[in-house]
């Protein structure tokens, strides 16, 4: 990857090459049987507060159970591994 940085007028401008592709990723319901468990965090670096939740769907994509519930952490990535914890042990 090729980065420029052009600061020579009143903005600055970022070239990045080679252009990065864009990849679409979309929610695939589970196999027939099976479950799909969701879990996301989000974190404000600000304050230190963050949420995490967590939404189960069944094998026609149908909603089983959800929550979402504020936390304090102190990073992103400490976030997103609590919501994966509580995710998979909620009771």
């Amino acid at each position: 990857m090729i980065v420029t940085v052009d600061n020579s007028k009143k903005n600055l401008i970022i070239t990045i090459k080679p252009i990065p592709k864009l990849l679409v990723v979309c929610w695939q319901k589970p196999k027939q049987g099976l479950l799909k468990l969701n879990t996301d965090g989000s974190f404000n670096i600000s304050n230190g507060k963050a949420g995490l939740g967590r939404a189960l769907r069944g094998e026609e994509g149908k909603l089983i159970m959800a929550f979402s519930v504020p936390i304090e952490c102190f990073s992103h990535n400490e976030t997103e591994a609590k919501a994966t914890w509580y995710g998979c042990n909620a009771e």
